[in-house]
């Protein structure tokens, strides 16, 4: 199968991400693992693999547990139940109102997947109302139709979640002084970024409070980056503790919302999933698959250790056996996506051809630079290479990257790939030619979809040298194999918008028809 043929599958896959959104079932034992469990050796100018990656599935974790969970015995045959300290998760209510945790004032890819989330809850929500209460006021004739009519009123009303920014600070405090003391602030005055204006149906919660974080049907999504905060106080609007329970006992009986946790990225949680993979009242939210690889196997351990059911996830064998037992699915695919990728490139008339691009190669200074080091030192007589910084390493803003990628013909990313990052896809978006390793994310096509003579899977200083100088020479021909690439990329939105409308038929539809 050639590299569009692969493609145009991903692209199918994509499309019914409702009900089969993974090509791989969890049940599968035979699946790829994620590069980081490779060792790698520097030696001699060049960078080689100590082991060849397994394509089984390693019961291990990719970031094993420090110390095994706790489980209590639930009868005297020996088995044994989990202990989720919250809501069981039979006792999972239908959601009505969603909260999105994020820092105030950072424009950053993670904050601003949030924003978007939020967007296309609310929008979705909204038009999902309108469009199906419009609908059932036109036949009125027989009694089944109303009852037809009532039932599509009846769902419709069901799906009207209500998704709120939720902007909290959130402190780490110093070991000696306790765990307890960990909390986060509410930033009640705190407002959406200008940049952020282009989502119109983001809402920002201004009161949270003990009513709101009590409600059994309230929902909030934590980044990855932030598990550790799960449960720790929130300091609420009116300055009491409100919220995320916290280990002192007498805030104990606080937590009730549902919880959630969206996979932005792995790496970034740094192997606080040790905390959470055994909780059965946890729904993950997964932007690549990558995280649902590092979420399964990491489920699929502690199960197997423990003698327990894995969780069901969104995947065609297991979403039928999740209906069979009559739970909903928790481990869900999310994706984001490039908002101002118009501005980048409409058609492929619109790449700037090479005589208008003065930029060769372009490497993103905060990662893998010991990679690029080896590689300028080889070829830095031959090629240009230019950091995506400013002076004195300043950050560049989204528009002074997106400007400094439209003049450059090469961009390289031999870091690591906690997530389907942004800075490929932006560089594809800008008439770059993308040449990676295969650490993380990008060792698996359904995350970074480039032809495969542009993934680097050893790391060998000489052919990359040789592919620097083929793609720089040949750039007019050469940057064309990535237009299915930009193509992909041009539908994550309506595969985000797909992706909402499943999450919101499990929290809300399939919760509720258990309950009929």
């Amino acid at each position: 199968m050639n590299f569009k043929e692969r493609l145009s599958k991903l692209k199918r896959d994509a499309a019914s991400i409702g009900t089969s959104t993974a090509t791989s079932s969890s049940t599968s034992t035979t699946t790829r693992t994620s590069a980081h469990d490779d060792d790698i050796l520097i030696s001699t100018g060049t960078i080689s693999r100590g082991q060849k990656r397994s394509k089984t599935v390693e019961t291990e974790a990719s970031f094993p547990p420090k110390e095994k969970a706790t489980i209590t015995s639930s009868s005297s045959s020996g088995s044994t139940t989990l202990d989720t300290t919250t809501l069981p998760h039979d006792e999972l209510k239908k959601v009505q109102t969603i909260y999105l945790v994020c820092p105030p004032n950072v424009q950053t890819g993670g904050p601003e997947a949030m924003h978007q989330l939020c967007d296309k809850i609310n929008a979705w929500s909204e038009q999902y109302w309108t469009v199906e209460s419009d609908g059932t006021q036109d036949n009125h004739d027989s009694s089944d139709t109303k009852k037809q009519d009532n039932h599509v009123q009846r769902q419709s009303s069901s799906c009207a979640v209500s998704a709120y920014m939720l902007y909290l600070q959130c402190h780490r405090r110093h070991p000696e002084e306790g765990a307890r003391d960990t909390h986060c602030n509410h930033c009640k005055y705190a407002k959406p970024l200008d940049a952020y204006s282009i989502y119109s149906h983001v809402k920002v919660c201004h009161d949270w409070n003990e009513v709101v974080s009590t409600d059994k049907s309230t929902l909030v999504i934590w980044p990855e980056c932030w598990t550790e905060y799960m449960t720790r106080n929130i300091i609420g609007t009116d300055n009491r503790m409100a919220g995320v329970r916290g280990s002192h006992p007498q805030h104990q009986h606080q937590h009730q919302h549902q919880q959630a946790i969206w996979w932005l990225s792995v790496d970034n949680n740094h192997g606080k999933f040790q905390d959470w993979y055994q909780r059965r009242d946890i729904l993950h939210l997964y932007q690549s698959e990558y995280a649902r690889q590092y979420i399964v196997n990491n489920i699929k351990k502690y199960d197997h250790d423990n003698g327990g059911a894995s969780v069901a996830t969104a995947t065609t064998t297991t979403a039928a056996a999740a209906a069979q037992q009559q739970q909903p699915s928790l481990i869900l695919p999310m994706t984001e996506y490039i908002p101002y990728r118009h501005q980048i490139i409409q058609s492929k008339s619109d790449i700037h051809p090479s005589n208008l691009r003065d930029l060769e190669i372009l490497y993103n200074p905060l990662k893998g630079l010991h990679y690029t080091d080896e590689i300028r030192k080889r070829s830095d007589k031959k090629f240009h290479f230019t950091p995506i910084s400013g002076k004195h390493n300043r950050r560049l803003s989204p528009t002074e990257v997106v400007q400094l990628l439209k003049r450059a013909k090469v961009y390289i990313d031999f870091g690591n790939h906690p997530g389907m990052d942004r800075l490929p896809r932006e560089a594809a978006m800008a008439g770059c030619i993308v040449i990676t390793n295969k650490e993380g994310a990008a060792y698996y096509d359904e995350d970074v979809p480039i032809p495969s003579q542009y993934k680097i899977e050893t790391f060998d200083v000489e052919k990359i040298h040789a592919l620097l100088k083929k793609s720089i020479e040949n750039y007019e021909e050469r940057v064309h194999d990535f237009d299915a690439y930009r193509e992909w990329i041009s539908q994550q939105e309506c595969k985000m918008e797909s992706c909402v409308k499943g999450l919101l038929k499990s929290l809300v539809l399939e919760r509720e028809s258990m309950c009929e």
